[in-house]
């Protein structure tokens, strides 16, 4: 009977075993799942949000640069639509220009006469702004030292009456 006792509790604690062995593994194949939808904080807090938080930002990133391209593109063609300076032209230079040789401009170019002697080449009135006096000059008309002019009609320009150095910011043509 000791026997018979003795291998019963051993047969049952080897039933228990293996029933607590089979629950584990149960336990550790669905963990996780739509069944047990268990997550810590810890891995939210630390693996998780950080991954998401990557992910955003390279997807932000790289979205945010298309549209800055996008944008470029778009604000050149509108420029180049309207007939605004290149950003190439939006710096000023000093020209020399010789007797005779006349600049057509673009509308928005500036001009300031620093030597010698010029006379507006207009088609169209007013033919430049004196944006010095707040006047006109129309063809014909003497350009004055140190004066700021500018072009608001396409074609319109001055001719140099011998030699001239002017400061020119914008588009034009010599011929």
């Amino acid at each position: 009977m000791k026997k018979a006792k003795r291998f019963l509790v051993i047969f049952l604690a080897l039933v228990l075993v293996a029933g607590l062995g089979a629950m584990a593994v149960y336990a550790a194949g669905s963990a996780g799942t739509e069944d047990d939808p268990l997550v810590t904080l810890s891995y939210l807090t630390e693996v998780f949000t950080a991954k998401v938080t990557e992910l955003f930002h390279t997807d932000l990133d790289a979205r945010e640069e298309a549209l800055r391209e996008d944008l470029g593109e778009r604000i050149s063609a509108l420029e180049a639509a309207a007939g605004i300076a290149s950003p190439e032209s939006r710096d000023y230079t000093v020209e020399t220009f010789l007797d005779g040789e006349t600049v057509i401009c673009q509308r928005g170019t500036e001009i300031l006469l620093r030597i010698g002697e010029a006379e507006v080449v207009a088609s169209n009135r007013p033919g430049l702004v004196d944006t010095s006096s707040t006047g006109e000059l129309n063809d014909g008309e003497r350009l004055e030292k140190n004066h700021l002019y500018m072009v608001t009609i396409n074609g319109n320009g001055f001719r140099a009456v011998g030699t001239v150095k002017a400061v020119i910011r914008g588009d034009y043509t010599v011929s």
